[in-house]
């Protein structure tokens, strides 16, 4: 079933939203570093070899990430955080796809204009160019490589679209701009903003089409997780709270492995200081901790969580606590002025 076209400011609101989140930010800005440094290298006689391989490495990653943003959109799914396996030529190999499929149409559109002349590879560029959205959209929902040029398949993305197809496209042309004004203002400040926004640009258009593609996904038979706005939004406040989480219990690590167990307990306090509604960070630490060789710092922290919960009298979780703590350690014992409630227990 088909539904109307997005608004304008619809389009521009979810597209704002994923492509200036931090992560995809400093992602991008990291690869246009590495790809400022390969063109350097390439000028240069002895280095060109390393700066190829440079090249492509940042490219791969970068269109592997777009491709895998592109799925998840699509599906509905909340945009992953590019880590390692954005690097890992072994994970995810499907979303090298359009890679491939870029670097093929760019080989042949050099021999075309090698031997046919300007005129030729200008036409071929006109032809493809508006496909690539409809390319990447195949790419991404089939994860197969030769669905790219499956032509009657482009054409069914584009005709589905519509009006979005044209936003895409439209909105591509004006970043290509604002890329080639920053290009002819030269130096090495611009040479790296120019790369950055390429990056973006290129980020934009995956973005946009698994958007398009999520707006459109029962006409185009998408399994979509129905996830609202809302309920995104809560996974990514989760997802940023456990990093968070995770950051501090490192950094307490790092105080307990040397044996400055105040130090430790002193960083996990200042968390539970900074953030009092994350009540359920009290068990997510103390269980992680239990995991370590030593279970001498998880019951230490158990000890000034017994604490809290006999302050407010929730003796079911104090119970449980207080027998999780003792099948670690018998002789687990609570601090002095709560021992009369934990008999009472």
């Amino acid at each position: 079933m088909s539904v109307a076209a997005m608004t304008n400011r619809e389009f521009l609101s979810r597209l704002a939203d994923c492509l200036l989140d931090t992560a995809m930010v400093f992602c991008t800005g990291l690869l246009a570093i590495l790809l400022t440094w390969a063109v350097g290298l390439i000028s240069s006689h002895f280095l060109m070899m390393i700066g190829f391989f440079v090249a492509v490495f940042a490219t791969s990653a970068l269109l592997k990430y777009a491709t895998v943003v592109t799925r998840s959109l699509a599906l509905g799914q909340a945009v992953p955080v590019p880590d390692s396996a954005i690097f890992d030529y072994f994970r995810n190999a499907w979303a090298f796809a359009p890679w491939f499929g870029l670097l093929a149409v760019n080989v042949l559109g050099v021999f075309l204009w090698q031997t046919l002349g300007d005129a030729v590879a200008v036409i071929f560029v006109l032809i493809l160019a508006p496909l690539a959205p409809a390319g990447i959209a195949v790419a991404a929902l089939t994860r197969r490589f030769w669905v790219m040029f499956q032509v009657p398949g482009l054409i069914r993305i584009v005709r589905v679209l519509g009006r979005d197809y044209l936003r895409i496209l439209a909105m591509w042309l004006v970043l290509a701009l604002f890329g080639a004004v920053l290009r002819s203002l030269g130096g090495f400040a611009f040479s790296f903003l120019t790369v950055w926004v390429g990056c973006l640009t290129l980020m934009a258009v995956f973005v946009a089409t698994g958007i398009a593609l999520f707006h459109h996904h029962e006409a185009l038979g998408i399994p979509v997780e129905r996830k609202s706005r809302e309920d995104r939004q809560q996974h990514a406040e989760n997802a940023a709270l456990l990093r968070q989480r995770r950051q501090v219990l490192d950094q307490a690590y790092g105080y307990f492995s040397r044996d400055n167990r105040i130090a430790g307990l002193q960083r996990l306090k200042h968390y539970f200081d900074d953030n009092p509604d994350d009540d359920a960070g009290w068990d997510w630490f103390i269980n992680e901790m239990f995991q370590w060789e030593d279970k001498t710092p998880a019951l230490a922290l158990a000890r000034n969580r017994f604490a809290h919960l006999a302050e407010r009298d929730d003796r079911d979780a104090a119970q449980v606590l207080l027998l999780q703590c003792r099948r670690i350690d018998a002789d687990f014992d609570v601090h002095p002025h709560n021992r009369s409630y934990a008999r009472a227990l």
